[in-house]
Formats: structure tokens, sequence, C-alpha cells
């Protein structure tokens, strides 16, 4: 049975978010402008790594958990892999499966599981080699090297030179079959346009094609391509923060739970009230700049609201884990919430009202108030 892409997804990050329980036992933290795990060294736990720059060239026996802006893994990880990234490149061997969220994802080496990517491009060279299913969504996506069981891919636009061991699926602009595909199984695609086929290009297997609106397949990737943006914003935001301010989500998390009552009343304050009283403000022309500076004010409070919500809601899942881990399990959370559908409304306007109220809460309560 086929199973949608959304649904794989949202069943992998959940299934991440579970993951943690054995990471908050043993657990290594790296952290840095620039981590570096040599080729002689060996981590023999769960790891999770947040830096701008990362390199893991040994060996990781356990499952990684890494944010930052370009990671490179050329060793080997015995567990799982998840990440989100700016840039990913993947060269050595993952003994679980891949979850990737990033801007730019290269594969050249082994994920002994499956592999499930959100990227603006995807590139699998000819020495990668996936041992189950890929699964991945992107703007531009070259796909070459081994996948032994089932591909479903949705991107703009797609060209696949791999041998796959089944079926090829998923919604493409423009899909091309080089000289050197081979699909042993069908090929169920929608599009508006043909598939091409170069060359030698092969599929043993029945082919089909749905046609769809042009506005859908038009926006097919750049919607994914906003997902893709957001959550690697909101994880980059959130793991910087708290490594810089553990104690501010602390004081924010103890606002939160302990003035709920005015943390919504504050937080709908700022909302509805805030706006309205920028307009009334800029109405008159000497207010202009005040009204400019409340409305960055205004703006920073919202763009914190994510971070101290996803670190309220780690705090209650792992009361007891570190600050990072804390953040990195809330966050997760935030974004399964966010990928569906109605939800994601219901979870943003939420987010907003108890992340800006228990700011505005830790201000109005702060001893750094001007003294009468």
């Amino acid at each position: 049975m086929k199973i949608k892409l959304a649904l794989l997804v949202l069943i992998s990050l959940i299934t991440s978010v579970f993951a943690f329980a054995p990471v908050a036992e043993a657990k290594e933290y790296l952290s840095g402008n620039n981590v570096v795990v040599t080729k002689n060294d060996f981590i023999d736990s769960n790891t999770i790594a947040t830096g701008a720059k990362q390199n893991i060239d040994g060996t990781i026996n356990g499952n990684l958990y890494c944010t930052g802006q370009e990671v490179v893994i050329s060793g080997v990880v015995s567990g799982n892999v998840f990440c989100a990234v700016r840039n990913l490149k993947v060269s050595g061997r993952i003994d679980g499966d891949l979850f990737a969220v990033a801007q730019d994802f290269e594969l050249s080496g082994i994920v002994n599981g499956s592999v499930i990517s959100f990227s603006s491009n995807i590139k699998l060279t000819d020495s990668a080699r996936i041992r189950q299913d890929l699964s991945a969504t992107a703007s531009i996506a070259n796909i070459e090297g081994i996948i032994a069981r089932d591909v479903e891919l949705n991107a703009g636009s797609a060209k696949i030179g791999a041998t796959i061991g089944r079926n090829l699926s998923g919604n493409y602009g423009n899909l091309t079959l080089s000289g050197d595909s081979y699909v042993r199984g069908s090929l169920n695609y929608t599009s508006n346009n043909d598939v091409k086929l170069e060359g030698n290009a092969k599929v043993d297997g029945k082919t089909n094609r749905t046609s769809q609106p042009v506005s859908m397949a038009g926006g097919i990737a750049t919607g994914f391509l906003s997902i893709v943006g957001f959550l690697i914003s909101l994880l980059i935001v959130s793991m910087i923060t708290v490594l810089v301010m553990p104690n501010f989500y602390e004081k924010t998390y103890t606002q939160i739970h302990t003035k709920t009552g005015s943390t919504f009343g504050w937080g709908l304050f700022n909302l509805l009230v805030t706006p309205i009283i920028i307009a009334l403000i800029m109405l008159t022309v000497l207010g202009i700049p005040l009204a400019g500076l409340v409305a960055v004010a205004w703006i920073l409070s919202l763009m914190l609201s994510g971070p101290i919500f996803a670190y309220y809601i780690g705090k209650r899942i792992k009361k007891k884990s570190s600050p990072v881990l804390t953040m990195l399990v809330g966050s997760l959370v935030v974004l399964i919430l966010y990928i569906v559908p109605v939800v994601n409304i219901i979870v943003g306007a939420i987010v907003g009202i108890v992340g800006s109220g228990a700011l505005l809460n830790l201000v109005k309560s702060s001893k750094l108030q001007i003294k009468k």
C-alpha cells in the first residue's frame, strides 16, 4: 500500500521525539562554531551536535541529532540521524534511518535504513546507497546511485539516473530518467508533462501518469520550500538562543507554569491591542519614530514566542534534561504540530499568546524595573 510522504514525515518526526528518551540517559553534547569528531574519535552514546560548522569523521555508536549551518558526516553512525541544517553532506555510513531538513542535501555514502528529506536541492551521487526507501521533497532533485526499495519524490524538476529496486512515484513539474536509470517496479507519477526517457532508461513495470492543475504543479516546490525554511529557522534560532541564555528560558517557563492566567492575558494583549496602539501612535507625525520602536519590540516578542513555547513543552516532557535537550525536544513537538493542517493555525495562535505573554510577564516582574 502506498504511504503518502506527508504521513511518512509526520510519523518519522514523532518517532524522533520519542527517541529522545534514551538520549537523556546516555548522551554527548557537542557545541561551538566548529565541531569536529576526528577519524580516531569514538563516541559510545547518543549525540547532540549544535554549531555553525560540523565535521563528523569518527564513529558515533548511537543516534545523532544535529542543527547548524554546514554539517558533513563522513564517519559512521550506528543509529539514526536527524539533522535540520542549511547544508548537509553525507559521505560516510549510517546504519539506521536518515531524516534531513536542509537547504542543500547531498548523499554520497551509505544509509542502511531509509532516507526522508525536505530540501531545496537534493543530490544523490553515483556512489550513494540506500538499503531501504527514499521519500523526499525538493525544488531540484538529481538522483543517482542505488535505492533498494521504493522512491517517492516530489520535485519541481527531477533527473533520475538511479537503480530503484521497486517502484518510483511522486509529483513532478518535469521528470527525466537518464540513460543510467533502471526502475525494476512501476512508475506512477503526477505531472502535466510526460516523463522524458533518455538513452537506455528502463522501467520494468507499468508507467502511469496523472495530470494535475498547472497551479498545483508549479506550487508544490514553493510550498514545501517555505516549510523547509521555517523548520530550519525555528530550530537554529531556538538552539542558538538556548545556548546563549538558558536562564532566560528557565524564567519564562516559570512564568508560564506559575502565572498561567496572566500569561494568557498579556499574550492576548500583545497580539490584539499592541498593533492598534502602534497604529494610533503613527497617526501623530511626531510619534512615528516611537511607533517604529514599539513595532520592532513587538516583532521581536513574536519571534521569541516560538522558542519560549518550545522550551516550555520540552520542559514538560523531559523535566530533568539539560536546556539544550529540552529545547530540542520541545522544538520537534512544535514542528510536528505545525505540519498538521488546521491544527497549525491553532498552534500558531497559542504559541504567539503563551510565548509573548510569558515574555511580557517576565519584563513586568523583572528586578530591573526603575526604582521610585
